[in-house]
Protein backbone atom coordinates (compact mmCIF):
# COMPACT_ATOMS: atom_id res chain seq x y z
CA UNK A 1 0.00 0.00 0.00
CA UNK A 2 2.84 2.34 0.90
CA UNK A 3 4.39 2.78 -2.43
CA UNK A 4 0.84 3.35 -4.04
CA UNK A 5 0.26 5.86 -1.54
CA UNK A 6 -3.35 4.80 -0.35
CA UNK A 7 -6.87 5.95 -0.98
CA UNK A 8 -7.09 9.13 -2.79
CA UNK A 9 -8.47 11.99 -0.50
CA UNK A 10 -9.89 14.06 -3.58
CA UNK A 11 -12.11 10.94 -4.18
CA UNK A 12 -15.13 9.22 -2.11
CA UNK A 13 -18.04 10.81 -0.10
CA UNK A 14 -15.69 13.03 1.62
CA UNK A 15 -14.13 14.46 -1.81
CA UNK A 16 -14.27 18.34 -1.65
CA UNK A 17 -14.03 18.20 -5.46
CA UNK A 18 -17.02 16.61 -5.71
CA UNK A 19 -15.82 13.44 -7.14
CA UNK A 20 -17.77 11.27 -4.37
CA UNK A 21 -17.29 7.79 -5.89
CA UNK A 22 -14.28 5.61 -6.90
CA UNK A 23 -12.13 5.38 -4.16
CA UNK A 24 -11.87 1.83 -3.77
CA UNK A 25 -11.92 1.34 -7.86
CA UNK A 26 -8.62 4.33 -8.23
CA UNK A 27 -6.82 1.90 -5.29
CA UNK A 28 -7.53 -1.15 -6.85
CA UNK A 29 -6.87 -0.19 -10.30
CA UNK A 30 -3.68 1.94 -9.05
CA UNK A 31 -2.45 -1.61 -7.00
CA UNK A 32 -2.60 -3.47 -10.29
CA UNK A 33 -0.72 -0.41 -12.29
CA UNK A 34 2.06 -1.15 -9.85
CA UNK A 35 2.61 -4.79 -10.92
CA UNK A 36 0.78 -6.40 -7.71
CA UNK A 37 -1.62 -9.35 -7.55
CA UNK A 38 -4.97 -9.20 -5.64
CA UNK A 39 -7.03 -12.03 -4.16
CA UNK A 40 -10.68 -11.95 -3.32
CA UNK A 41 -12.05 -13.84 -0.65
CA UNK A 42 -15.40 -14.44 -0.67
CA UNK A 43 -16.05 -13.61 3.18
CA UNK A 44 -14.91 -10.34 3.55
CA UNK A 45 -18.79 -8.46 3.28
CA UNK A 46 -19.32 -4.70 3.18
CA UNK A 47 -22.37 -3.21 3.95
CA UNK A 48 -24.01 -0.17 2.79
CA UNK A 49 -27.07 1.67 4.34
CA UNK A 50 -28.63 2.94 1.09
CA UNK A 51 -32.54 4.03 1.51
CA UNK A 52 -34.60 2.88 -1.32
CA UNK A 53 -38.10 3.46 -0.18
CA UNK A 54 -37.79 6.83 1.10
CA UNK A 55 -35.31 8.72 -0.97
CA UNK A 56 -33.86 11.70 0.87
CA UNK A 57 -34.44 15.03 -0.99
CA UNK A 58 -31.07 15.36 -2.48
CA UNK A 59 -30.64 11.82 -3.50
CA UNK A 60 -30.26 13.48 -7.21
CA UNK A 61 -27.76 15.51 -6.20
CA UNK A 62 -25.70 13.13 -4.07
CA UNK A 63 -25.92 10.47 -7.46
CA UNK A 64 -24.49 12.96 -9.46
CA UNK A 65 -21.56 13.27 -7.20
CA UNK A 66 -21.12 9.54 -7.46
CA UNK A 67 -21.41 9.78 -10.99
CA UNK A 68 -18.40 12.72 -11.22
CA UNK A 69 -16.22 9.76 -9.46
CA UNK A 70 -17.23 7.69 -11.64
CA UNK A 71 -16.43 9.31 -14.95
CA UNK A 72 -13.38 10.65 -13.52
CA UNK A 73 -12.06 7.45 -12.40
CA UNK A 74 -12.67 6.31 -16.02
CA UNK A 75 -10.62 9.27 -17.70
CA UNK A 76 -7.86 9.36 -14.82
CA UNK A 77 -6.69 5.55 -15.39
CA UNK A 78 -7.63 5.50 -19.39
CA UNK A 79 -10.05 3.01 -19.33
CA UNK A 80 -12.00 2.57 -22.56
CA UNK A 81 -14.42 5.03 -23.78
CA UNK A 82 -16.18 2.62 -25.42
CA UNK A 83 -17.21 0.94 -22.23
CA UNK A 84 -17.82 4.41 -20.20
CA UNK A 85 -20.54 4.98 -22.90
CA UNK A 86 -21.84 1.66 -22.65
CA UNK A 87 -22.11 1.67 -18.67
CA UNK A 88 -24.04 4.84 -19.46
CA UNK A 89 -26.57 3.58 -21.77
CA UNK A 90 -27.54 0.80 -19.69
CA UNK A 91 -27.86 3.21 -16.97
CA UNK A 92 -29.68 5.49 -19.47
CA UNK A 93 -32.17 2.53 -20.19
CA UNK A 94 -32.81 1.78 -16.33
CA UNK A 95 -34.17 4.80 -16.34
CA UNK A 96 -36.44 5.07 -18.59
CA UNK A 97 -37.54 1.31 -16.98
CA UNK A 98 -37.91 2.79 -14.13
CA UNK A 99 -39.91 5.63 -15.14
CA UNK A 100 -42.20 3.41 -16.52
CA UNK A 101 -42.47 1.53 -13.29
CA UNK A 102 -43.50 4.85 -11.65
CA UNK A 103 -40.24 5.21 -10.24
CA UNK A 104 -39.58 8.76 -11.10
CA UNK A 105 -37.59 9.28 -8.40
CA UNK A 106 -34.93 6.94 -8.70
CA UNK A 107 -35.34 7.78 -12.95
CA UNK A 108 -34.29 11.06 -12.08
CA UNK A 109 -31.97 9.85 -9.47
CA UNK A 110 -30.52 7.44 -12.65
CA UNK A 111 -29.88 10.81 -15.10
CA UNK A 112 -28.40 12.61 -12.51
CA UNK A 113 -25.36 10.02 -12.07
CA UNK A 114 -25.19 10.03 -16.33
CA UNK A 115 -24.86 13.80 -15.51
CA UNK A 116 -22.49 13.73 -13.11
CA UNK A 117 -20.47 11.10 -14.92
CA UNK A 118 -19.93 13.19 -18.21
CA UNK A 119 -19.23 16.00 -16.47
CA UNK A 120 -16.47 14.10 -14.21
CA UNK A 121 -15.10 12.93 -17.25
CA UNK A 122 -14.67 16.08 -19.21
CA UNK A 123 -13.32 17.92 -16.14
CA UNK A 124 -10.54 15.68 -14.88
CA UNK A 125 -7.20 16.79 -16.60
Amino acid sequence: MNDVGGFDETLGAGSREGFMSGEESDLVLRVLEAGHRLRYDPSLVVLQDEPRDDLPPDFSQKMAGYGRGFGRLFKQHGLSRTRFEALLLRKRVGSVARSMRGKADLAAADRAFIRGAREGFRVWQ
